[in-house]
């Protein structure tokens, strides 16, 4: 894995519950022909959300991790094979996609495909044979010339496209998008939802979110203000704590509203996704599973020699904050290579590989929580990730055979 750190990430997805909250509050009770609007007439398209890590690939064959470059002979990241993603031809998307959009092909400088990497056998990924697939969701184009143009080709030629940056455009799955991955001979999530509803697809989906069949849903959304945009809706089994507080709320203002009733019943699916678990396997299975107390393990074993003290007082972090701090901590493993190929590299690899990692869950937290103030201020919040990231290393590290 190079150190070369990746220019063109892919931008943080919104967790659809904050999102719908935030919808809901603006505009009730005044602007309730606005909420019927957005939940019940407006389309949308949806596929399935992997737990896999995000992978990136450039027109040029660059290949990037979610935070860093991989390098160019490198075959496997998190010990699995990249043979599909160094298959995939990013130029034959690029170049169909300047044909159906009718672009004019000197005005971009790079094109970038974007895909989640399935490298663990979470959920039916080994029966559905998918490890190692590479299931396309987005595209960034960043531009020469002729931004303002191309952004409106491609919204005419029906691609649900949307400015990222002052050169960069970016685009989301939908059904033109689709298509154009399908000539390239790339492969897509699962469609879980096409010209429907916000309300019809969180109803029909339902059952497989409440019993965790799947990990979440990505939808792609469209509003006259907001433009295109996508949202994330995880299941119950993914601490979320912030973002749950924010769904029921929601949606009992939903329920005391005088508003359609497809709108309360879509929240009301909502809220039991949310709060009952008796069928939700992933649920089932944590609460059965004796605690153990590997990641709590202080191992001194390690390379990392720098002083891991437990944080001074100051700001509260709760028992829920720290079960965050930790799920986030391998969950954010996954958007860098394997331990031990960092083990391997020597010192100075692993030290930096601890830094950002360390980054990586402080951020996790700001997401789960929606509390972005301080995020990068060296408070005791950073200090009990520093203290907790390098202990859960140093378990690792002592379990590895190299």
């Amino acid at each position: 894995m190079s150190a070369q750190k990746n220019s063109y990430q892919w931008d943080h997805t919104e967790n659809a519950y904050p999102f719908f909250h935030t919808f809901v509050t603006k505009n009730l009770p005044q602007n309730k022909d606005c909420l019927h609007k957005f939940f019940i007439e407006t389309p949308c398209f949806v596929t399935e959300k992997y737990d896999g890590t995000n992978i990136a690939k450039d027109d040029q064959g660059k290949i990037y991790s979610r935070r860093l470059v991989i390098d160019a002979g490198q075959e496997k990241f998190l010990k699995t094979s990249l043979r599909k993603v160094k298959e995939a031809d990013v130029v034959e998307f690029r170049d169909k996609l300047i044909e159906v959009a009718g672009l004019e092909e000197t005005a971009i400088a790079k094109c970038l495909v974007y895909g989640e990497f399935i490298c663990n056998g979470f959920y039916d990924y080994r029966t559905r044979d998918i490890l190692g697939d590479w299931k396309v969701f987005g595209s960034t184009l960043e531009m020469k010339k002729g931004f303002v143009e191309t952004l409106e080709k491609l919204l005419k030629a029906g691609f649900s496209a949307a400015k990222k940056t002052s050169n960069q455009i970016q685009l989301f799955s939908n059904e033109k998008f689709v298509e154009v991955t399908k000539h390239a001979n790339l492969d897509t999530p699962e469609k879980k939802g096409e010209n429907d509803s916000i309300a019809n697809v969180i109803m029909k989906n339902k059952d497989d979110m409440k019993k965790g069949f799947i990990e979440g849903l990505v939808l792609t959304i469209h509003d006259e203000e907001l433009g295109y945009k996508i949202v994330k809706w995880k299941g119950a089994h993914e601490l979320q704590p912030a973002a749950h507080e924010k769904a029921l709320k929601a949606d009992d203002l939903i329920q005391d509203a005088d508003v359609h009733e497809d709108l309360k019943k879509a929240f009301s699916c909502l809220r039991e996704v949310i709060t009952d678990t008796s069928q939700n396997k992933h649920v089932n299975k944590k609460s059965k599973e004796p605690k153990t107390n590997n990641e709590e393990t202080e191992i001194s074993k390690t390379n990392l020699k720098r002083k891991t003290e437990q944080p001074q007082k100051g700001k509260y972090l709760s028992k829920v904050d720290k079960e965050i701090i930790l799920q986030g901590t391998f969950h954010s493993q996954k958007k860098f290579d394997c331990l031990e190929e960092y083990v391997k590299k020597g010192k100075e690899y692993l030290e930096e590989y601890a830094n950002n990692l360390i980054k990586e869950v402080r951020k996790h937290l700001a997401e789960e929580k929606n509390e972005f103030e301080d995020v990068d201020e060296d408070d005791n919040i950073i200090a009990f990730i520093r203290y907790k990231v390098r202990a859960i290393i140093g378990s690792q590290m002592a379990s590895l055979e190299i």
